[in-house]
């Protein structure tokens, strides 16, 4: 899924979620992500500290297995027990599911940003994402989906991605909403916005006017997140009209940014 920044492509799959009523993932991608880091951790250095700290020997593998979220997405009973032999009493504590979503047999993954890592993390998740399958090799054992989940990776266009990572996907482009739009969300997003619908719509038509001046570089405009924030902060403020130093004050903080930079 790609857009520009504000349009709420990482909050779309946390809804998509809550409406389906799956569980819920997400896993933000950075610079020094590696595609390990959505599938494992295996602890090791814990494993040799625990191994000479005085005769017991450590515990069995698994317990140094950190499940990360395609795994959890993927199947979450094996994530629980960190890939141990489902009919064995555990001799280590359950791994804790970091599900933010319902409870429930599916789930939805949101990788978020993956244009931010290095240009060859797509492909090297492709496999695991294609197949819905992979290995944790320290402790030889095979992850295999449970139940296929819905997994929504999300792009800025900082930077183009592989072409054979591109064509495994549906893509779909959120653009900027409209002045319609904004006060729709604002009405049903903001406590008290409904109350004051002359309000919403102002500072709607307030957003949208910014975002189309020239005075934002690209990846700054104000979208979603700006008007929330100023719709809110005027509601607070007692603020009901787009102009005077209270207003300007409020829009300065929440929407022109790039002054505050300056």
């Amino acid at each position: 899924m790609s857009g520009p920044s504000g349009v709420g492509k990482s909050s779309l799959a946390m809804n998509v979620a809550l409406q389906l009523k799956y569980r819920y993932y997400e896993f933000v991608v950075t610079h020094r992500t590696e595609a390990r880091d959505l599938l494992y951790r295996f602890d090791a250095v814990r494993k040799l500290n625990d191994a000479t700290a005085g005769g017991g020997g450590g515990l069995v593998d698994e317990a140094y297995v950190t499940p990360n979220p395609l795994w959890w997405a993927l199947a979450p009973k094996s994530a629980a027990r960190r890939g141990f032999a489902p009919k064995k009493k555990l001799p280590f504590t359950a791994a804790r599911d970091p599900n933010l979503g319902h409870e429930g047999e599916r789930a939805v993954l949101l990788i978020d940003e993956i244009d931010k890592g290095d240009p060859d993390l797509p492909n090297a998740l492709l496999v695991a994402l294609g197949s819905q399958q992979f290995p944790i090799e320290p402790i030889d054992y095979e992850v295999r989906a449970e139940t296929a989940p819905i997994i929504i990776i999300t792009t800025n266009g900082e930077r183009d991605l592989p072409a054979t990572f591109v064509r495994r996907c549906v893509h779909a482009e959120l653009e900027h909403p409209s002045e319609s739009m904004l006060e729709t969300i604002g009405l049903e997003a903001v406590e008290g916005a409904k109350k004051h619908t002359g309000l919403a719509k102002a500072m709607a038509k307030y957003v949208v006017a910014q975002r189309d001046s020239s005075d934002y570089p690209e990846g700054s405009k104000p979208s979603t997140a700006e008007y929330l924030d100023l719709l809110r902060a005027c509601l607070a403020e007692n603020v009901h009209q787009t102009e005077g130093a209270a207003f300007e004050a409020i829009a300065r903080m929440t929407v022109k940014k790039s002054e505050v930079r300056r």
